[in-house]
């Protein structure tokens, strides 16, 4: 979860190089975007919430390892990030 600050810096110059390396390490994106979300109840969330999804968490940590320096490089200049969690997957029957 993140609140875009600048959306057009984001998209030009973020989103371009963390979605390579998410394809890069298997990532997919599975649900979200930009005000997407709609609250049923709780806290209103930021204004960009995705759902992504990697085939195993060792693929996500190949994701992590550049991911996290494009997020600091070039994310935070654009994005305050608010949380952030890997939820293990269930196999599907």
């Amino acid at each position: 979860m993140a609140n875009v600050k600048d959306q057009d810096g984001y998209v030009k110059d973020f989103l371009p190089k963390i979605q390579q390396a998410m394809k890069e390490s298997g990532g997919e994106y599975v649900a979200g975007g930009m005000n997407k979300t709609t609250v049923i109840t709780g806290m209103e969330p930021p204004n960009r919430v995705v759902i992504l999804k990697w085939p195993s968490a060792e693929a996500y940590k190949k994701f992590r390892e550049s991911g996290t320096k494009i997020r600091e490089e070039v994310g935070r200049k654009y994005a305050d990030w608010k949380a952030e969690w890997l939820v293990e997957g269930i196999e599907q029957k």
